[in-house]
């Protein structure tokens, strides 16, 4: 759901307690919240993002970067370069 509101060109509010927090850069595709109930810093990072549309709009062009950096058609290329690797090292190592 993060990467699909990412591609949307949304700012991301999550908290460190997230699996994918390493895909928000606080501050500049989205706001981290050192604890899920964080609320002073949630608060802070909700007015900012009313408050100041250019700011809401370079954050959701940030996110929608890193969104497309994880596509499922990059993701999937990764993938099969890691199989591939994967399998060149085990035939190397079955001619032994």
């Amino acid at each position: 759901v993060l990467l699909e509101a990412m591609a949307s060109g949304l700012p991301i509010i999550t908290s460190q307690q997230v699996g994918t927090v390493h895909l928000v850069e606080d501050s500049e595709s989205g706001f981290v919240l050192e604890h899920p109930n964080d609320q002073e810093t949630l608060q802070q990072g909700l007015i900012a993002l009313r408050d100041d549309p250019e700011y809401r709009k370079e954050m959701g062009q940030a996110a929608r970067a890193v969104a497309r950096a994880h596509s499922w058609q990059k993701m999937s290329h990764k993938y099969l370069q890691l199989m591939e690797q994967h399998a060149q090292s085990s035939a190397s190592v079955a001619s032994y």
